[in-house]
């Protein structure tokens, strides 16, 4: 783990384990995965990770929630919406 990113770990990893319950529709559900699993990958490592990687793999992972925070994504879980909010907000700012 790259030092000073164990918040950003423990947050991704807390969001991967939400997902599953999260009432997102499959697609929205594996996009996200993917980015979160990209964001891990990029702070995972023993040295600081790449800048434009992590900020990326961060714009994705909010890219993928997006839809579902903002009520595009059609078919959502009741309280969905608010969970992918509450997800965006708690990855701003790293």
């Amino acid at each position: 783990m790259a030092p000073g990113f164990e918040a950003l770990a423990d947050r991704v990893s807390e969001l991967l384990g939400q997902l599953p319950q999260s009432g997102l529709a499959d697609r929205d559900r594996e996009d996200a995965e993917s980015a979160a699993r990209e964001v891990l990958a990029a702070i995972t490592q023993p040295d600081a990770p790449e800048e434009g990687r992590l900020r990326r793999a961060l714009a994705m992972l909010k890219g993928a929630l997006a839809p579902v925070a903002t009520g595009v994504a059609a078919g959502t879980a009741v309280g969905a919406q608010e969970w992918a909010r509450t997800a965006i907000e708690g990855l701003t700012g790293f």
